[in-house]
């Protein structure tokens, strides 16, 4: 138990510099040695791309620093989807055109989502007992599931279209995405201070 509880803690402590890490993504290149270069190796994908070559660039970002807290937060089923989803709209828009438009209007989609995300009162009781709050429930995973599936797509794009690409965000959804963070913080703090006392 101390030792589920101690990962936990770390967990939390973490999620404070990466939660958000989608939304100021590629907001400058890649910082590597050689940022341009680092990015294409790492994270293209060829020509004739399947399924498989997306899966294997999302393995790539499970691994990156940038992008842990989506599979953090993220679990099972509701990770799962959310990569299927990705994967789909990658599989349905090959061309650069086809892609950055779809990409656009994913963009939109998770500003909305954010809007109604900060707007919405997440109190203490939310915090102990998510299951009481369904509405809240559902706008917080449907809000971090999206801003996911976004940072995939734009991942992929920046890879293998444009390696100027990036996401222009507004001082409002950065605040959401703050907002995001400091919840599932202290979600999982909750969870580590109910384990102390088993």
């Amino acid at each position: 138990m101390i030792e589920l509880k101690n990962k936990i803690i770390i967990i939390a402590a973490t999620v404070t510099f990466v939660v958000i890490a989608g939304l100021f993504l590629m907001a400058q290149p890649f910082k590597k040695k050689d940022p341009l270069l680092e990015a294409i190796q790492r994270y293209r994908s060829p020509a004739d791309y399947t399924s498989a070559d997306i899966r294997r660039m999302v393995d790539t970002m499970r691994e990156d620093p940038e992008f842990q807290f989506y599979f953090q937060a993220l679990r099972g089923q509701q990770q799962n989807q959310a990569i299927d989803e990705a994967i789909a709209v990658l599989e349905a828009n090959r061309t650069p055109a086809s892609l950055l438009e779809r990409i656009e209007e994913s963009q939109g989609h998770v500003r909305g989502l954010g809007a109604t995300f900060y707007h919405l009162e997440y109190t203490d009781e939310y915090v102990k007992s998510p299951g009481k709050s369904p509405q809240l429930e559902e706008v917080f995973w449907q809000f971090l599931s999206e801003e996911f599936k976004l940072t995939v797509l734009g991942v992929f794009y920046k890879a293998n279209h444009d390696p100027r690409f990036v996401f222009q965000w507004d001082p409002a959804l950065v605040l959401a995405a703050q907002k995001l963070r400091e919840i599932w913080t202290a979600r999982a703090g909750y969870v580590a201070g109910n384990l102390t006392k088993k």
